[in-house]
């Protein structure tokens, strides 16, 4: 333990004699490490904000619609969406792998009027458990209840930015407003929906989730005079078994209607995956380059290690004349060089910790810490100077001490 001290201290002074060197020579190490830690944090960060929107979709949601695509040219396509309240009641009896099903209809662009105030809203006449699937939360007053599906009552809950135009200030629980034709007594308010990443990247389910106006499926019927709905939307047992119910579901359909639709599906499962997919890419390409980095800072310390052993070729000498082995030269060196790289490591890793802080406070979004990025940065720093150091290390350990002595 004395020697690692006394080796440590002297490394400390050989690196405090050429300080704009030493500073340069760690620069490498310090942004490799720093970079490896923030990649993490933002491999983390991303996945945590992807996630949390996609969560406003129901993790476990999945949605099977009719395909109008036929893959016979010139067939006449039938009417109708494929799907009614029949073949809702039949797929909640028959398939087992799904917890709640709802109807939906989905209307995009109608205008809502209250007093004087109008805005464009998108209506979406469910049943009561579209909610619970959808993971649709209610910041005031009440959800779509089985009694307002069963009694065709006249109610509607309506998202954030639909109270925002048409009520501002005034508490909208209790008022009417009217669509269309109809007229609909607020019951609840849906909290806000963030859904702003996938918006950004182009996303159909980008789509802003708090213009939404909800009415019971029953009521939209008898307005309408229709059974059809446009797409079942489903909540899976498991997030595993989505894919496998979304099947079972179009296997249904496909039997009730004698194969004269077609149909699709989707599933959060999918975009879960691909989610994870292209993190897993982006994490390693940005994790290769950070890589790039600290290889560029090992051949740094490499080259101020090669010139020290030179530097120092007397001091060699002298130390094998009085008794050091190889192996002391060795470990001396060796010592010297993972030092650097630990302490360029360390300084990386503070910088890095500070960046993700500084990202979180400034942008208000969660950058998490990865600390298995950490171990891993600090652990690939130390072995940089381990390997950086063995070739200079070994030079010095070979020397002949009476050819050491004799150096000018």
């Amino acid at each position: 333990m004395l020697i690692l001290v006394e080796n440590v201290k002297a490394a400390f002074d050989a690196l405090n004699t050429n300080r704009l060197r030493t500073f340069l020579t760690l620069l490498g190490i310090v942004i490799g490490v720093a970079a490896v830690i923030m990649i993490g944090g933002a491999s983390r960060s991303g996945k945590a904000i992807i996630f949390q929107e996609l969560e406003t979709f129901g993790l476990k949601s999945l949605w099977v619609y009719r395909s109008y695509k036929d893959s016979q040219p010139g067939k006449i396509l039938k009417q109708g969406s494929g799907i009614d309240n029949d073949d809702v009641d039949a797929i909640a009896r028959e398939c087992n792998l799904i917890k709640r099903i709802t109807p939906v209809v989905e209307k995009m662009r109608l205008w809502a009027k209250y007093g004087n105030n109008y805005f464009m809203a998108k209506l979406h006449a469910v049943d009561f458990s579209y909610g619970e699937i959808n993971n649709d939360s209610i910041i005031r007053g009440r959800p779509i209840l089985l009694e307002d599906v069963k009694f065709r009552m006249d109610v509607c809950v309506i998202g954030v930015k639909v109270v925002e135009r048409l009520f501002g200030r005034e508490e909208p629980i209790g008022k009417e407003i009217r669509i269309g034709n109809y007229k609909y007594t607020v019951v609840g308010i849906l909290k806000e929906k963030d859904r702003d990443f996938l918006a950004s990247i182009g996303s159909a389910g980008g789509q802003d989730a708090n213009d939404r106006i909800i009415i019971p499926i029953s009521v939209y019927q008898r307005q309408y005079n229709t059974k059809e709905i446009d797409y079942i939307q489903a909540e899976a047992l498991h997030l595993s078994l989505a894919k496998r119910a979304a099947e079972d579901i179009k296997d249904i359909l496909y039997r009730r209607h004698k194969g004269e639709y077609h149909y699709e599906s989707q599933t959060m499962q999918q975009y879960i995956e691909t989610t994870n997919t292209i993190l897993r890419i982006v994490s390693w390409i940005g994790g290769m380059a950070a890589m790039i980095s600290l290889v560029v800072g090992g051949i740094g310390i490499m080259n101020i290690m090669t010139a020290s052993v030179l530097e120092r070729i007397k001091e060699i000498g002298i130390k094998k004349a009085l008794g050091a082995r190889k192996v002391d030269i060795l470990i001396h060196f060796l010592t010297e060089s993972v030092f650097i790289s630990l302490f360029g490591g360390v300084i990386g890793t503070i910088l890095g910790i500070s960046c993700i802080l500084v990202i979180e406070l400034l942008s208000n979004k969660p950058a998490l810490l990865a600390p298995e990025y950490v171990i891993v940065s600090l652990v690939v720093s130390i072995l940089v100077g381990i390997l950086s150091g063995v070739y200079p290390a070994m030079r010095a350990a070979s020397m002949d001490p009476v050819e050491a002595l004799r150096f000018e």
